[in-house]
């Protein structure tokens, strides 16, 4: 491999998974692929002439004699061998994503290239030569129809690579590999994506990736107007970011600001960000860059979905509690003097950044606040991530780079693989409301202003916790064990000095709750460390029980 000096050919860092390319027949994912490989010093392989190779035979000829079926159960089992190989870029067959074992085994092991043509363009090139099994002894009319069939039946497979670049007539190989190989580097912080067929979207976790943000939005495909919505405290901690942004997306970019905090969490201040939008004649090609905690992320992506019908937005949250929880999931709202988050729409983001630099700035108590929900996951869903906490909590405390990524790489996995089969709460996502039916509760009849919501909610999760036990879900050493993590990562676990509870308006709130049904309060319980329910039909005296845990 060969570097030189200028910015846009230096060297790129070592390559540590695969590189796939995929795309419809004809596109260049050899040709491309080869280039890519030789700048990123790697093997490269085409999947095609690795089965040829392994059969002595050509494609064409296995396609002949045994069919396209057993053609792609062979490609999937070099498919197999391919992604237990070291790094290297490798060549997907126009069809190689048709077998469904196929993505799940590239997305675990690299990140996935997309190149695509217009079908005009392809029928020209494929018509140069007779090799395509599929397209073979057709007139240039019949050819081209059928062309655009394949490429619409297979637009949902090749929709999922990670970014996707056109190859056209018009720029070289060498260029579009320049630019696969300059976004590789961006994406290689990408720790998942969450599974929502065509909706689906990747969240990239590290320290210092705020300023690639540009780049990743362009090569998903968002070309129109950005504007950054956050707020006055974040404005002034990090505005080296939105400095970094300017000189990509020009000094013109837009900026609203939000007043900070839950009590700002309204319709009248999100009305603020329509008006803006308005007199600035944003039009629904632009999107919105949520730059925020969690109150600002909801608000933005609740503005997103209204505004011009819906227009995309991304997360780039600035609080732990957002990165782990709010950014993911699409669950988008303001609040209501009578319930919290009661006014909203399920909207999913583009893309999710979290990048822990911006943590640096981020006050301790907000900090901390924000491990309640990295907590719950521990709790209701995997026990191996729980006994992590228990073990790490010093480091986690001290903010190491390190502890942070996995803590919210496995977080979000957690919330993806939720969401991924529960989009919009109609059955199993309920369970993400651990400790919420309580912690909702206090936050109301304190205001929004005594308590931060990760307190609230790990209050929230000790009620629950007992509850658990009362019901004989769990047995106390659970419960204590629970208790246990959250006082070593300095979450509070009994009601603050000097804050008093009315049972019986506590018992009217959680009836408000959106969880409740027919005006009956529903429980998320835990059945053990890695496992939860939701409960119905608890009875108010059982309720009050649980609050004694914090001491109400």
């Amino acid at each position: 491999m060969s570097c030189h000096n200028s910015p846009t050919n230096a060297c790129p860092p070592p390559l540590r998974k695969h590189v796939w390319f995929t795309g419809f027949m004809a596109t260049g994912k050899s040709r491309i692929g080869a280039l890519v490989a030789e700048r990123l010093g790697v093997p490269f392989e085409d999947i095609d002439h690795w089965i040829e190779a392994r059969h002595r035979k050509s494609v064409s000829e296995i396609f002949s004699e045994q069919g396209e079926a057993a053609f792609r159960e062979i490609e999937i089992e070099a498919l197999r061998h391919l992604s237990a190989d070291p790094p290297r870029v490798i060549a997907l067959g126009g069809g190689s994503l048709l077998h469904p074992d196929a993505l799940p085994l590239v997305r675990a092991s690299g990140t996935l290239v997309g190149l695509w043509a217009k079908p005009e363009t392809i029928s020209h090139r494929v018509g140069k030569k007779e090799t395509r099994p599929l397209l073979a002894g057709l007139d240039p009319h019949a050819r081209l129809e059928k062309i655009r069939a394949m490429m619409a039946s297979r637009a949902h497979l090749y929709s999922q690579a990670d970014f996707q670049l056109e190859s056209s007539d018009e720029v070289s190989r060498e260029e579009i590999a320049l630019q696969v190989v300059s976004l590789l580097g961006p994406w290689g912080s990408k720790v998942l994506s969450v599974p929502l067929g065509r909706r689906s979207y990747p969240i990239f976790a590290g320290d210092g990736i705020a300023h690639h943000l540009p780049e990743l939005t362009r090569s998903i495909g968002l070309s129109g107007r950005p504007v950054v919505v956050t707020d006055r405290n974040v404005l002034a901690a990090r505005s080296e970011e939105i400095a970094t942004w300017r000189k990509s997306w020009g000094d013109d970019l837009l900026v609203h600001v939000f007043e900070p905090g839950e009590a700002h969490k309204t319709l009248s201040d999100l009305d603020g960000l329509f008006t803006f939008l308005l007199e600035h004649k944003v039009d629904r090609n632009a999107f919105l860059v949520a730059f925020s905690g969690g109150v600002g992320g909801d608000m933005t992506g609740f503005g997103a979905a209204c505004y011009q019908r819906g227009i995309d937005f991304v997360q780039v949250p600035t609080t732990l509690l957002a990165m782990v929880d709010s950014s993911v999931g699409g669950k988008t709202a303001v609040d209501h003097p009578l319930g919290k988050n009661m006014i909203g729409a399920f909207h999913q983001p583009r893309l999710v950044l979290a990048d822990s630099r911006c943590l640096e700035t981020l006050p301790r108590r907000e900090f901390i606040s924000g491990l309640s929900e990295v907590v719950k996951y521990g709790v209701i869903l995997d026990s191996d991530f729980f006994a992590w906490l228990e073990a790490n909590a010093p480091s986690i405390l001290e903010r190491s780079p390190e502890s942070l990524r996995h803590l919210v790489a496995v977080s979000c996995a957690c919330k993806a693989a939720v969401v991924g089969q529960d989009e919009r709460e109609d059955g199993i996502r309920a369970i993400l409301n651990l400790g919420h039916t309580f912690g909702h509760a206090l936050e109301s009849l304190t205001g929004y202003e005594a308590l931060l919501h990760g307190e609230a909610i790990s209050l929230g999760m000790v009620c629950a916790g007992r509850l658990a036990r009362l019901r004989g879900l769990w047995s106390e050493t659970d419960e204590i064990r629970q208790k246990s993590l959250l006082e070593a990562l300095q979450l509070p676990v009994s009601l603050p000095s000097g804050l008093k509870l009315d049972r019986g308006q506590a018992w009217e709130a959680m009836a408000r709750d959106k969880k409740a049904r027919g005006g009956l309060a529903r429980f998320v319980l835990p059945t053990g460390i890695g496992r939860a329910k939701l409960i119905a039909g608890v009875p108010s005296e059982q309720a009050d029980l649980a609050w004694e845990a914090i001491g109400a």
